[in-house]
């Protein structure tokens, strides 16, 4: 029954339970208001509603509604998923004609509109209109208006130029985040007549020659094409206006120019008001996987990435926030420092940023809803895929468009491969020579993969890595990481961490050797990642464990049951644990050891059901909160524990599952019979048994030589915040509790 109650000086008292006796189990319990002297009430008084868990089968049904919290689709944009959805029903030939009719409309469109464009040009600030020149706005805008494009605002805004200080406009395009900014305009100004006297050379100029006369080159370039003004003497800049500094910085062998407007205090005058959500690689591999599912088996697909020149440097800043413009670069002829003030989009500002992204994705949203494009926008990166029939006309359809709006992009080089079934992009190399039969590997590049084993290779050598090397290392690791399966490398990066944080010496010790090397092994052997067909496919697996040794008839058992998308239960396990076999998990003669077992029993899981899962989704779910935290973090400091969680990460790796664990509670945890050997409901409805031999897992995958503890070092890892919020697997509020909730609140019970 459902019932409300007060607590006064330590004991309970049951009251009202009337009020709500006839709630029906499941419903929303509202909030009951006790006035003092109702019901014998007395000022100190706490109004508690409960309900009742879900019974096992609710749950099983309510965990499949919810699904995989990050399954692939989930990242896909509904833009995206609205053009892919409307143009791959159509046939080739039919999405080739229109976009053959679509650039012929706005290429008579822009033929129309010739006059009131250079209308408009006149009618801007002549240093805007210098950086604008060339652009279609009024082309540009009517598309927009043509999709009903959610942000018309971005076309003001390019227009004015924008500014480099104060809050960024609210676009809704991206979840709402307030960064407050730190300094006023006018603390700006006071700060930059005290730092002008300080600033030297060598604050300037860090770096070597040959990136100091690339810097000044290319600044040099900027005033060419009328992207700059200067260079001056630091004296004819008004000692209130701030000065960021601009060094270079060595990418893929070119020499690429870094304003930074934090060293300025520039940036501390920004107020982000949102956060920005450009297409990482979560949205290409949702993108193909949605291709995957409409893609004819007969045709093959190809890809490649699109990309803007030099693409802050085609927008303007507005003339107001030309006073915080100026850039200060080292002259390396005479080693003496010049000014000079950007009329175009720094990089380096956080509003640079905003507004950048801001106006990339209206040029995507069009190239998606106008053109039938399928591709995403990664800052001045499009990422595109097309069926090998129509890759032709997708790229003339591109590069049409961009030349039709104004905007430079890269029509040869590197940066402007053709269409083909590899493509390097976002750091990564995709193989998409599959993706009409539903499988694509995404793989770290081969440069990315010998340069990182070559560090990795030299820092076990010398067994020595100094902390800032540590944490250099440990970040290429961490990105190079995202394309292993499973979890494994996180332990070896935890390993990593510690050292940089938690160790006064550079000597790398034994633990730190093992995974440096371990993560090696899997970086130059491992196999790429999948994106397939299955990865559409969903498992829900639920582990339970019984350990009652002080009871008349000692019992210790483990019981498992998977699930498949449909709420179908399909198979499970249900075994007792020998004496012999405790014995050997409890090394450390814990007086119970229910922990080790719930963890064993989500390996027997994994082991046993290790083909269903393969390349899927799996939700796990597990009573015992401590097992879930433990496989959330892939530490435990459970020398009994240890082995079992390094064999479970073992069994992911192996199965190439995208995993996530949750927590059920214990009454609506329906592998909680088989626990205790009561098999006859699952019996009853049709679920097949499976039997495994608990002490061949325990000794042929958890004692098997190397595997024993060496993958976390001895001791907890230190993880700094930025980790804890990038873990592969974190709680999910879809599906932490499926339990009765009041008020809308999840409810652990």
């Amino acid at each position: 029954m459902l019932f409300a109650g007060i607590a006064e000086d330590e004991s309970f008292r049951w009251i009202s339970s009337e009020i709500i006796e006839n709630a029906t189990i499941g419903e929303f319990l509202q909030t009951l208001t006790l006035n003092e002297g109702d019901s014998g009430a007395t000022e100190d008084w706490q109004l508690q509603v409960w309900g009742t868990p879900w019974t096992p089968d609710e749950f099983v049904d309510r965990a499949v509604v919810a699904g995989h919290p990050a399954k692939l689709h989930s990242f896909l944009p509904p833009l995206l998923r609205d053009c892919i959805e409307k143009s791959l029903t159509k046939s080739c030939s039919q999405r080739m004609a229109h976009r053959a009719q679509a650039l012929k409309h706005w290429l008579r469109r822009s033929i129309q509109l010739k006059h009131q464009e250079e209308e408009l040009m006149r009618t801007l600030e002549p240093g805007v209109a210098e950086v604008l020149q060339g652009k279609r706005i009024l082309v540009w805008k009517e598309m927009l208006q043509s999709i009903n494009y959610s942000d018309m605002g971005v076309v003001d805004e390019f227009c004015a130029g924008s500014r480099l200080t104060g809050q960024t406009d609210l676009t809704n395009l991206w979840p709402s985040k307030v960064t407050p900014a730190t300094m006023t305009e006018g603390e700006l100004h006071a700060q930059a007549r005290l730092q002008r006297d300080g600033i030297s050379f060598v604050q300037v100029v860090f770096f070597d020659s040959e990136i100091a006369h690339s810097v000044w080159d290319q600044t040099l370039q900027e005033v060419i094409r009328g992207e700059a003004e200067g260079p001056f003497d630091l004296s004819e800049v008004p000692s209130d206006f701030p000065l960021s500094r601009r060094f270079g910085v060595k990418q893929n062998g070119k020499i690429r120019c870094v304003d930074d407007f934090s060293w300025s205090g520039i940036n501390a005058a920004s107020q982000p008001r949102e956060s920005p959500k450009p297409h990482t690689l979560d949205v290409v591999a949702a993108m193909i996987s949605t291709v995957m599912g409409y893609a004819e088996g007969d045709h093959a697909w190809v890809s490649r990435s699109f990309d803007l020149r030099s693409a802050y440097r085609q927008c303007a800043v507005h003339p107001d926030s030309r006073q915080f413009s100026y850039i200060v670069v080292g002259d390396p002829h005479t080693s003496s420092l010049k000014a000079f003030r950007l009329k175009a989009l720094p990089f380096g500002s956080v509003k640079s940023v905003h507004s950048f992204l801001r106006i990339a994705r209206s040029l995507w949203a069009i190239l998606t809803s106008v053109f039938w494009v399928i591709t995403t926008n990664y800052f001045d990166d499009f990422v595109s895929v097309a069926d090998l029939r129509e890759a032709a006309s997708v790229d003339f359809t591109v590069k049409a468009v961009f030349r039709l709006l104004g905007w430079r992009f890269a029509e040869d080089g590197p940066k402007a491969p053709p269409f083909s079934s590899s493509l390097v992009a976002l750091g990564v190399q995709f193989d998409v020579s599959k993706l009409h039969q539903g499988s694509v590997s995404v793989s770290n590049t081969a440069n990315r993969r010998d340069e990182l084993a070559q560090a990795l290779d030299q820092a076990v050598t010398s067994r020595s890595l100094a902390k800032l090397e540590a944490l250099r290392l440990r970040g290429r690791m961490q990105f190079a990481s995202g394309q292993f399966y499973g979890r494994l490398a996180r332990r070896c990066l935890a390993v990593v961490t510690q050292h940089a944080y938690g160790s006064e010496s550079s000597t790398l010790a034994e633990a730190a050797i093992h995974a440096l090397s371990r993560f090696r092994d899997m970086l130059v052997n491992g196999v790429p990642r999948m994106i397939s067909s299955k990865a559409t496919t969903t498992w829900f697996i639920f582990t339970d464990a019984s350990h009652e040794p002080h009871e008349a008839e000692p019992f210790s058992g483990v019981g498992g049951v998977l699930v498949d998308q449909f709420g179908c239960r399909r198979r499970f396990f249900s075994e007792q644990l020998s004496p012999d076999l405790l014995r050997e998990i409890n090394v450390s003669q814990r007086k119970t050891i229910i922990y080790e077992c719930e963890f064993f029993s989500v390996l027997c899981a994994m082991i046993v059901w290790k083909d269903f899962i393969h390349q899927c989704n799996v939700v796990i779910h597990t009573d015992n909160d401590a097992v879930r935290d433990a496989f959330i973090a892939c530490h435990t400091s459970s020398a009994n524990s240890l082995p079992i969680l390094d064999a479970i990460l073992e069994a992911e790796n192996d199965a190439e599952c995208n995993s996530w664990i949750t927590r059920v509670p214990t009454e609506s945890n329906i592998a909680d019979d088989p626990s205790r050997l009561q098999v006859d409901l699952l019996m009853n409805c049709g679920c097949l048994r499976d039997r495994i031999g608990c002490s061949d897992i325990w000794s042929n995958i958890v004692c098997k030589p190397g595997n024993v503890a060496k993958g976390g070092g001895d001791g907890p890892a230190l993880h700094t915040p930025l980790e804890k919020r990038r873990s592969h697997c974190k709680r999910g509020s879809s599906q932490q509790n499926l339990s009765k909730q009041d008020n809308g609140k999840r409810t652990k019970f």
